[in-house]
């Protein structure tokens, strides 16, 4: 038996056509939720004798009036003034603001040029009804609960190309949810399906060191511990494949993180003077010398003591190599040297007249004081290690600098790329940045325009390849606009800056006015949803994550 909940009323003036107002005696009140989702049936009987049903969504409200009296008179004021002598306030009811979102032809949800008459019944939808009318009966990747509705479960299709490959947003402002929201999609791409065919590997570039120690239980208190176990039937269990790595010659903030190297001659040099903000003249000095190399690459020298004498060539170049290249054009125009053979390659008169070698040698030499580069005894960058269905590479960046960090970025998602489209094999991928603003943001956009280039081809090639690109930020006004193109999907959190919001308000297209003025009042956890998954921008409630995270707090 349906569930009666109020009526539609007249108009006002100036009402938006996908709107109504719902009228709600006092007792029925508590039923009234924002972001409630409510049938209406239509008062008008159509030909055949039955009436149009439309699905909507509580946007304002409740809002309470008095009946007998007016707001502004003296009862209603002194009954309110003095409640504790007027314990019996005069008779109220209640409206709301409903916004239409289809017209309901059985299970499913269509567009409708009409709207409810007065006197149409608003009726509660159950939770059954709720879960095929939405369509959230066909994911398998639990995110968390739909607003209001504990048994109604939001989940992702990790199975659909259109879905997770797409690329996700997560947006929100510290303490918002936004780091549990990340380990929960984790946990579920990574472990969640039954078969190792299923299961995605996921590699996580973790500015903060939060997702370090995901192999073990989270600490959960009595009351999350019974909603995660009672509402979503799942226990607090760590990452069971799972490994840190970290810059060599950086800390970590676990000691069992494994040391890897960064080789530059993997760097595409367009990305690596961007990232190092070379000028002009550096960078056309940077690109004649890696050219140089590449083509004359050096030889080492045999071993001493080995029986045939034999030289071999490296595999590639170094930083030291290229630092020597420019030392030595120092040199030449140091002692200005007359006898250059005019045939010379003219590369050299490029560099001898740059007036930059020193400035740019600086910024090269920084690099080489992080010892993080081209290092022997650390295990390169190596996609086939990460690239395993069910393991979760944590690339502990929380004491890495701004170079260094980036370059790493850059060379990883060159690499994986390269390797998810020369291996069909490979299991499904997703790469999640931290702090997403640090790597590309708006105002470095103009000398940037190679990585957002990469980054685009990515995202977009990657897709049918099932590798998929996560972006994690609490600055979204600091991100190029083409990352909200590349992310179909958006987590939104609590974000109270106006400049963050006004910038996901133009790039998230069915998300109303109405929802976007709640997202400063969102509590940790929850977050409205827009993905093209769902017909309709969702308000959720995530669910806890069951692997631990360590908070920054309590990062020393």
């Amino acid at each position: 038996m349906e569930n009666l909940i109020g009526f539609v009323h007249f108009d006002k003036p100036n009402i938006k056509s996908n709107r109504v107002e719902g009228l709600v005696i006092k007792e029925k009140s508590s039923m009234l939720l924002r972001n409630k989702f409510i049938k209406i049936i239509s008062s008008l009987k159509e030909e055949k004798g039955k009436s149009k049903e439309f699905i909507g969504r509580i946007l304002e409200g409740p809002f309470f009036i008095p009946e007998e009296v007016s707001r502004e008179s003296a009862l209603a004021q002194v009954s309110i003034l003095r409640g504790d002598e007027f314990p019996i306030p005069p008779n109220f009811y209640a409206t709301i603001v409903i916004e239409i979102i289809g017209e309901l032809f059985g299970p499913s949800i269509y567009s409708t040029s009409s709207r409810p008459c007065p006197q149409s019944k608003i009726v509660e939808l159950g939770e059954d009804e709720l879960n095929t009318i939405l369509g959230l009966k066909e994911g398998n990747f639990l995110i968390g609960n739909l607003e209001g509705y504990p048994n109604v479960h939001i989940k992702f299709d990790s199975r659909k190309i259109s879905v997770i490959p797409r690329n996700i947003g997560i947006f929100g402002t510290v303490g918002s949810g936004k780091t549990n929201t990340a380990q929960v999609l984790i946990e579920e791409l990574a472990e969640r399906e039954t078969t190792e065919r299923e299961k995605w590997a996921v590699i996580v570039l973790d500015v903060e060191g939060e997702y370090t120690e995901m192999n073990k239980p989270e600490k959960i208190d009595e009351k999350y511990l019974k909603i995660l176990k009672e509402t979503f039937g799942i226990s607090p269990k760590g990452i069971g494949n799972f490994q840190v790595l970290k810059l060599c010659g950086h800390e970590s903030t676990i000691d069992t993180a494994e040391e890897v190297t960064i080789n530059i001659d993997q760097i595409d040099e367009y990305m690596l003077g961007e990232i190092l903000q070379t000028t002009e003249p550096q960078t056309a000095a940077l690109f004649t010398i890696i050219d140089r190399l590449r083509k004359n690459p050096k030889k080492e020298e045999a071993e001493p003591d080995a029986i045939i004498p034999k030289t071999k060539r490296k595999p590639g170049y170094t930083l030291k190599d290229i630092i020597d290249e420019i030392d030595n054009h120092l040199k030449k125009q140091r002692t200005k040297k007359k006898d250059i053979d005019i045939d010379e390659d003219k590369t050299d008169e490029i560099l001898v007249r740059a007036q930059s070698l020193s400035p740019l040698k600086r910024k090269l030499l920084e690099l080489v004081r992080t010892r993080a580069f081209d290092n022997k005894t650390a295990s390169p960058i190596d996609p086939y290690k990460y690239l395993v269905p069910g393991r979760v590479t944590v690339f502990d960046l929380s004491y890495t600098g701004d170079y260094e960090k980036n370059l790493l970025i850059a060379q990883l998602l060159e690499r994986v790329f390269k390797a998810k489209r020369d291996e069909a094999t490979l299991p499904k991928t997703m790469i999640m940045i931290e702090e997403a603003h640090t790597f590309v943001s708006r105002e470095n956009k103009d000398r940037m325009m190679q990585t957002i280039r990469k980054l685009k081809e990515i995202a977009r090639r990657g897709r049918k390849r099932w590798l998929s690109l996560c972006f994690i930020s609490q600055q979204p006004a600091h991100l190029p606009s083409e990352i909200f193109e590349l992310a179909n999907t958006r987590i939104v959190h609590n974000i109270r800056s106006k400049n963050n919001l006004d910038v996901l308000k133009l790039s998230s297209g069915d998300v109303t006015e109405e929802m976007w003025d709640s997202v400063p009042a969102l509590n940790p956890g929850q977050a409205i949803i827009n993905s093209p998954q769902f017909k309709n921008s969702l308000v959720v409630e995530v669910r806890h994550c069951r692997c631990k995270r360590i908070k920054q707090e309590d990062i020393k």
